[in-house]
């Protein structure tokens, strides 16, 4: 996805991994300046807001468990269309 800014000029959307998202959040709870934290890495507010309710709490085994659950489901509903057809 693109934006652009006031002068007309196409910013990129930065990705962040789930890893990353995490290691951030962690940092915001060790007692790190929330807005120092989002400055270093560039994250808006209201992104942070909304990572921290999707990922808040969880280790990096937690997301990484959740991707796989994601894949496998994605597989299991491809099988179904495919017996459906």
């Amino acid at each position: 996805m693109n934006y652009s800014n006031k002068g007309g000029h196409i910013l990129k959307q930065k990705r962040v991994t789930d890893e990353q998202i995490i290691g951030i959040l962690k940092k915001g709870e060790s007692g790190v300046s929330v807005k120092d934290i989002l400055r270093k890495h560039g994250i808006a507010e209201s992104a942070c807001y909304r990572r921290k309710s999707n990922f808040g709490g969880m280790k990096l085994n937690d997301v990484k468990g959740l991707r796989n659950l994601e894949q496998e489901n994605n597989h299991l509903k491809t099988m179904v269309v495919e017996s459906v057809c």
